[in-house]
């Protein structure tokens, strides 16, 4: 980020909304400010070497988790690090750690998120099976949604959530036999 962008961030929290954006974009602009001041009093940041290093862009797959999730902890804590080692914070870097990013590795190699037992909770609270695959997909690559619909298949089930479900309980069984 430039100088002016740095600038742009300081004059929002001096007078917020100061050009007149949209609400939504607004707010996005209001809580990515929230997360800086948040992250720069844990990890004792400077402000603005967030704000070039860590675009606004970059932390929109976190923000749907909750600030005292674990999942954001730990995304939060690979971030500080990436920034101790001096590199800057992409979206797909974060993508990656929460397990959306289908293009980077699977989720069985991501950092952060290693089970869906990791996904939110109030997600499965719901009856809602179009939103409960939503959630799966994205946190699975295409690949691994492949394997489910074939799995859904081949043992006549409702959907790949039945499938997971199917696997989740295989795979606690082949665990259980190491």
């Amino acid at each position: 980020m430039t100088q002016k962008c740095v600038d742009y961030f300081r004059k929002w929290k001096k007078e917020p909304n100061f050009c007149g954006l949209g609400k939504t974009t607004a707010n996005k602009v209001d809580k990515y400010l929230e997360f800086v001041e948040e992250f720069s009093e844990e990890y004792k940041f400077d402000e603005e070497l967030i704000y070039r290093n860590v675009p606004q862009s970059s932390i929109t797959p976190i923000m749907r988790f909750k600030k005292d999730s674990d999942i954001r902890s730990k995304v939060k804590k690979q971030i500080a690090q990436t920034l101790r080692d001096k590199h800057a914070v992409s979206l797909k870097y974060v993508n990656f750690l929460v397990g959306i990013d289908p293009t980077t590795k699977p989720l069985n190699q991501n950092p952060i998120i290693q089970s869906t037992s990791e996904i939110p909770k109030e997600t499965f609270a719901k009856n809602n099976v179009k939103e409960k695959l939503r959630v799966i997909s994205s946190v699975l690559t295409p690949g691994q949604m492949g394997i489910l619909s074939d799995v859904a298949k081949k043992k006549d089930l409702d959907d790949e959530y039945a499938a997971l479900a199917l696997v989740l309980i295989w795979a606690k069984e082949r665990i259980k036999n190491e």
